[in-house]
């Protein structure tokens, strides 16, 4: 039944967070459903109401994202509060893609892709609201300024290289492809390790 699979699910979860070893094969998981795609992530729209999206958004948490000003870390519990759920970051501000965008078929990637978990960041309310409709260039460029340590605090978002990920030239469709590919690789990655 499906409450004895959930027991099991669940009791595999205790497992794991407390570091005992567990009997769960995820080897045989990946091998029966495969592994996570790029394409899954970047399909993912960012929501509450899919436990695929969560999973991703703990995933992102795992990595304890740094503040892009300063590389110190960023509380989640605020982060991930009720205040703040609204206020998770686009990478990509919907907005600026909604105006800037030009070209149809670039409108039509940025339209269907713009709430994608890809383009999704995990950070403080107050630095969301500074960036709020900016382009990655113009907030990304401050923060080099600002962030000496910037390309480490880049990675604990999934996030290689400002230039070739496509947003020192504010490339929206790179940028999300590459992250995305990111994610997807570091997601099976972690699990072949459980």
């Amino acid at each position: 039944s499906q409450d004895s699979v959930a027991r099991n699910d669940l009791s595999v979860i205790d497992k794991i967070l407390e570091n005992q070893k567990n009997n769960f094969d995820f080897g045989k998981t990946i091998k029966t459903f495969g592994p996570i795609s790029a394409e899954a992530i970047q399909y993912e729209d960012t929501g509450f109401g899919s436990s695929f999206s969560k999973a991703i958004l703990c995933f992102l948490s795992s990595r304890k994202p740094r503040e892009f000003r300063n590389n110190t870390e960023i509380r989640l519990d605020q982060t991930f509060s009720d205040a703040n759920l609204r206020q998770l970051h686009h990478i990509f501000p919907t907005n600026y893609l909604k105006k800037n965008v030009k070209g149809k078929k670039e409108k039509q990637f940025a339209t269907y892709f713009g709430n994608s978990i890809a383009n999704i960041s995990l950070i403080p309310a107050s630095t969301n609201r500074d960036i709020w409709d900016n382009p990655p260039s113009q907030y990304f460029s401050q923060f080099e300024k600002e962030n000496e340590e910037l390309s480490v605090t880049l990675l604990t978002h999934f996030i290689t290289n400002l230039q070739e990920d496509g947003l020192k030239e504010d490339d929206f469709e790179t940028f999300l492809k590459k992250r995305a590919k990111f994610i997807a690789d570091e997601i099976n990655h972690f699990i072949t390790t459980l």
